[in-house]
């Protein structure tokens, strides 16, 4: 009891190293631990993010001795859930539920659904959720937070509403998290005025959802506002957020950041950061970055607040990032400062962070606005030796340095080659941009070129869409997909594939079975990705007859389905409770020698628990205990 105590109590402060030394120190004085002091010892481990010792100390407990009772396994689970592990925790819930000395209790369904929930797996979580009411386990507001959260994340509104309405229907109140967390999921799911109703309807004390905003409240509904473009009502919700007596958090200002930046209002964006230090609100990371956008987007930016910035990020424990240094450069620039902006340049070499091609896009016009067409060169010379690729924005710089510095004859030679390479340089530059996650960036250079005349290509519209699917912008990859037909350019299969995806992503899986079908025409023959994508767009969907008949003209076309492709469809079975096309499923894979994984199995014994085949669900989540981690889409 007094091990056990102690554990606990180191366990309280972080001490997770001392939890399992006071363990190991039992062993070696001939005292075996008991599995209360295991579990301590564990749930040390998980809360100090150390999951992978906690799940070693699990594993271990029968070399000692011990059969996990349902507290060891809760611990496990908790830590399956720190880890972002959540197979490995329903796979444990799994192995206590086909124990006949163990139960599964609400306690432990609950630990399964946050290790779904924290891991994206909201469609899980939600099963999980059903599965304890059908046990007669009584379900909890955190419980349904926890999945309410997961589908905000995922862009998944109407899913986030139907389990507010069976919160209603239990009996379970909603909290503040709950409507915090449905603002977020409409928000980001692009319904503005949905979010706003919710808002006034918490704020209401006679409406059935009246619960007392809190600061979050607020932020829900204003990044709502800012994602929707409805700038002018973000300042009406901060004064509604004072009148409440809440005040702005760091989140906040980041919100008004973006909205000021948005609206073309740099100056005001610039003036939140001493706002909040007046205000006593610590310095975070993301606002800084967001008032750095808002003066890039603006394209104004004083260069002495410009070179403070940096300075202040770096007091406050926030290092300036690429995209911040050539922010900075940018505004050197623009102030006529071409030499402290190529200090700049070179300080951020000697910190070890490597510029990009828009850093050295900055840097050639900060040496061009001022003539200095040899500095400029000489800028360009160094980022060739860099391997960096010129992009449009390159070109453009150094040919208005060389237009500036009265080198007609360089300009020209300049730009025929830009104008020769044409679409390449824009389609690098987007690439760039997808690959550093800013699609809107990507967007807008698709945009300038053809401004300027220059036609895009397939490649420039691939790397469009691909920017988008990096950064989950589904329905804008589909639109841009959808623009190569308008002009007439054929995509390649890559750009295809990421349109399929993009398809099933955004809840158009009829799209993506029709983009599938019209490969042949496109005289594109579909790989395992093709038809992985179509098949994931129809498990989610929950269509299991396109799902297997996709597998059919899958093994038609001469394709070999894999183990995603099977998982898809075993997933579709579970959402019509088709348990013997899953097993059927299961037993082609083996029959094929295609190897089913822990995915395979967790989707199928859930198709048999739905059935009520708890004797081939348990069977199932026995054969899974050796399984290798699971395959994503391929």
């Amino acid at each position: 009891m007094l091990a056990e105590a102690t554990i606990q109590g180191l366990g309280k402060v972080g001490a997770w190293r001392k939890a399992v030394s006071v363990l190991e120190e039992l062993a070696t004085l001939g005292v075996a631990p008991s599995q209360a002091c295991y579990r301590q010892a564990m749930l040390a481990c998980s809360e100090a993010g150390q999951w992978t010792r906690a799940l070693h100390l699990f594993a271990a407990l029968p070399s000692h001795g011990h059969s996990p009772d349902e507290a060891c396994y809760a611990a496990a689970m908790a830590a399956c859930g720190e880890g972002q592990q959540w197979e490995r925790a329903a796979q444990l819930l799994e192995e206590v539920k086909a124990s006949a000395d163990l139960g599964a209790d609400a306690l432990t369904y609950q630990t399964v659904i946050r290790a779904c929930a924290r891991g994206g797996e909201w469609r899980r979580a939600r099963e999980l959720l059903r599965e304890m009411r059908l046990m007669s386990l009584p379900p909890t507001t955190e419980g349904y937070n926890g999945v309410i959260a997961a589908c905000a994340r995922a862009g998944e509104a109407a899913a986030a509403q139907e389990l507010a309405a069976e919160m209603d229907a239990l009996g379970l109140a909603r909290d503040v998290v709950t409507h915090n967390a449905l603002l977020t999921a409409l928000g980001n799911a692009l319904r503005c005025d949905d979010a706003l109703a919710l808002l006034a309807e918490m704020e209401q004390p006679s409406s059935a959802a009246a619960v007392a905003p809190d600061a979050a409240t607020f932020n829900a509904a204003m990044g709502a506002c800012v994602k929707a473009g409805r700038l002018a009502a973000v300042g009406a919700l901060l004064a509604r957020m004072r009148e409440a007596g809440l005040a702005p958090d760091a989140h906040t200002y980041t919100t008004l950041a973006h909205a000021h930046g948005l609206a073309g209002r740099w100056q005001a964006a610039v003036a939140l950061l001493d706002e909040m230090a007046a205000a006593g609100v610590p310095p975070a990371e993301h606002a800084y970055s967001a008032v750095a956008g808002a003066c890039m987007r603006a394209r104004q930016w004083h260069a002495a607040r410009a070179v403070s910035l940096l300075r202040e990020m770096a007091a406050a424990g926030f290092p300036p990032d690429a995209h911040m240094h050539t922010a900075v450069i940018v505004a050197l620039g623009r102030a006529g400062q071409w030499r402290v902006a190529l200090r700049q340049l070179d300080a951020m070499r000697r910190g070890g962070i490597a510029p990009t091609a828009v850093t050295y896009a900055a840097a050639v016009s900060a040496c061009g606005l001022r003539g200095e067409w040899r500095a400029a060169q000489r800028v360009w010379g160094e980022m060739r030796a860099q391997g960096v690729r010129a992009d449009a924005a390159l070109y453009t710089a150094l040919i208005g340095a060389y237009a500036r510095g009265g080198q007609w004859q360089q300009a020209q030679r300049l730009l025929a080659r830009m104008q020769a390479e044409g679409a390449s340089s824009y389609t690098a530059a987007i690439a760039a941009c997808g690959r550093s996650g800013q699609w809107e960036a990507a967007l807008r250079l698709l945009d300038d070129m053809e401004a300027r005349g220059v036609a895009p290509v397939s490649s420039t519209f691939g790397a469009a869409v691909m920017a988008c699917c990096a950064a989950k912008e589904w329905a804008r990859a589909a639109a841009q997909y959808e623009a190569m037909a308008r002009h007439g350019v054929a995509p390649d299969l890559a750009t295809c594939n990421r349109a399929i995806e993009a398809y099933g992503k955004s809840g158009r899986p009829g799209d993506a079975l029709a983009l599938l079908r019209a490969l042949p025409a496109l005289r594109l023959a579909p790989d395992a990705r093709s038809w992985n994508c179509a098949l994931h767009a129809c498990a989610a969907a929950g269509d299991r007859d396109a799902s297997l008949g996709l597998l059919r003209d899958m093994r038609a076309a001469g394709a070999a389905p894999d183990v995603v492709s099977y998982n898809c469809a075993v997933a579709a079975c579970g959402s019509s409770g088709a348990w013997e096309a899953a097993l059927a499923l299961l037993d082609e894979m083996r029959a094929g020698g295609v190897a089913p994984d822990l995915r395979t199995y967790n989707a199928a014994a859930l198709v048999c628990r739905r059935a009520g085949k708890n004797a081939l669900a348990a069977s199932l989540s026995r054969e899974s205990e050796s399984v290798a981690p699971v395959a994503g889409v391929s």
